[in-house]
């Protein structure tokens, strides 16, 4: 069964950059995962602000990955596993790398 859960605005007084409207972080997860709650405290204690979307329990992987493409909203996405907990800069770091990359870098 595919689930998808609604946005949630990543915002915390200490991000100092707002790249909501340009960048979307979409989390991917599968069953339970024990790291989950880490991988959103890692995205929520981020350098920067940004939209999060969840796409849950979808299969097979490259159909979320054409859920992630049909469900942007932003010029940019970064695409997360619910295992991954990023350090505090991460996204700030990957969002900069893009933004000085080709358009035709993907």
């Amino acid at each position: 069964m595919d689930e998808i859960k609604s946005n949630m605005n990543i915002t915390s007084e200490e991000n100092i950059f707002d790249i909501s409207k340009e960048l979307t972080v979409f989390v991917i997860r599968a069953g339970y995962n024990p790291n989950y709650e880490d991988c959103i405290a890692a995205l929520k204690n981020q350098t920067v602000n940004f939209q999060i979307k969840e796409i849950k329990d979808v299969a097979p992987m490259s159909k979320a990955f054409q859920n992630m493409i049909d469900r942007c909203t932003t010029e940019y996405y970064i695409q997360v596993d619910e295992d991954m907990i990023l350090y505090k800069n991460s996204i700030k770091i990957i969002y900069n790398t893009i933004k000085k990359s080709s358009n035709k870098t993907s």
